[in-house]
């Protein structure tokens, strides 16, 4: 709802709409990518909800919405530089999240939970969640210790939570970057998650294989040989189960 100044919004393919106080954007589902620029500094709009089919969003796509909560954003797989930046985010649990670039969600200053799935593994830049002052919880499913890039700020970092799966708790608690956290605490992982290689790719070269067991009580030993089907690809590595 746009409630207060002018502005235009445009979909693909279809003319643009002059924008006044009180008229409605409606992104339609099937829409997976909002381009550059598209709500910047629409400031006076208080409500813009991404339908489930957004997988990307561009770059300050929604810099400068400070009065719109955009909700979890579970579906979106890559965020562009400043992509949320400055806006209202609350609480937002990025399920699918598999690349973020800088700065991405800076300056959010009612972000409070943050929760990252197990697809994403390493944040490429720097400062992705600095500046939001109430942000208390981290969540990250990731399989293996994250690699850490500056990106929450540092004098916050000892009044904050990070919650990783179990195994991993004393390796984040020895390394130099996530050592910094206030507490460090563990949360028990059912989905069974692993990754391993083809037998033909190298460690530290080729990419990885993540994958789920059938039965959340299967466990399959490290070295151990097995079939996976592939049902997804990333940048990098493959999603398999």
């Amino acid at each position: 709802i746009c409630v207060s100044g002018e502005g235009i919004y445009q979909e693909w393919g279809k003319p643009a709409i002059h924008l006044h106080a009180g008229d409605i954007i409606d992104i339609p589902e099937g829409v997976k990518h909002i381009g550059d620029y598209a709500f910047a500094g629409c400031c006076g709009v208080t409500s813009i909800v991404m339908p489930e089919s957004v997988t990307e969003v561009g770059t300050e796509a929604c810099f400068d919405c400070w009065n719109n909560d955009f909700g979890t954003l579970s579906s979106v797989k890559r965020f562009n530089e400043y992509c949320f930046g400055y806006s209202n985010n609350t609480n937002i649990d990025l399920q699918n999240a598999e690349w973020m670039y800088r700065y991405c969600f800076r300056g959010n200053p009612n972000l409070v939970s943050v929760a990252i799935g197990e697809k994403f593994w390493r944040f490429d830049s720097y400062n992705d969640f600095i500046d939001s002052p109430n942000l208390k919880t981290v969540k990250l499913y990731s399989p293996t210790v994250c690699q850490y890039n500056g990106c929450f700020t540092d004098s916050y970092r000892a009044g904050m939570t990070l919650q990783v799966p179990n195994y991993l708790v004393n390796n984040y608690k020895v390394d130099a970057n996530w050592m910094t956290f206030g507490t460090i605490e563990g949360f028990s992982t059912e989905e069974g998650c692993y990754f391993g290689r083809t037998y033909a790719d190298s460690p530290d070269i080729d990419g990885k294989i993540w994958f789920t067991a059938p039965d959340p009580a299967l466990r399959i030993a490290e070295g151990e040989m097995i079939d996976v089907k592939i049902t997804e690809a990333m940048d990098y590595d493959l999603v398999g189960e």
